[in-house]
């Protein structure tokens, strides 16, 4: 599990660091940032069953929740110039963020857990 979760930090650095700044508005690049710092804060609970049902952890994980849901909302405007394919992958992720936070707020863990998991997967589908 630790691998995995390094392997997944180092996705997200890399989905931070290959965005071109030359090709992408620098508003995405803004957003994505803060997207990718959120996403790396919650790797550590999305993939440790016991951290992310903790109470204690409740505020972090829903202020880092929230952070890439903001993210994701405030990027589509700024995509309008880009494939269709990336603006089929934000919808998606800004879909399955909005679920787990609601699943998350009404205590189905494992599921809202289980979505969290293929958010990196999807962010990668426009940065790799």
């Amino acid at each position: 599990m630790p691998r995995l979760q390094h392997r997944l930090r180092q996705l997200v650095c890399c989905i931070i660091l290959t965005a071109s700044p030359w090709s992408v508005a620098e508003d995405i690049n803004t957003e994505m940032q803060k997207a990718g710092s959120a996403l790396s804060a919650l790797i550590p609970f999305i993939y440790n069953d016991t951290r992310f049902r903790n109470p204690g952890n409740r505020e972090i994980i829903e202020l880092q929740l929230d952070q890439l849901i903001r993210s994701m909302q405030a990027s589509p405007a700024l995509m309008n110039d880009h494939a269709l394919l990336r603006r089929l992958s934000q919808t998606s992720v800004q879909n399955q963020l909005e679920q787990a936070r609601s699943l998350y707020k009404t205590g189905n863990y494992a599921t809202a857990q289980y979505l969290l998991s293929g958010v990196p997967v999807l962010c990668s589908n426009c940065h790799i």
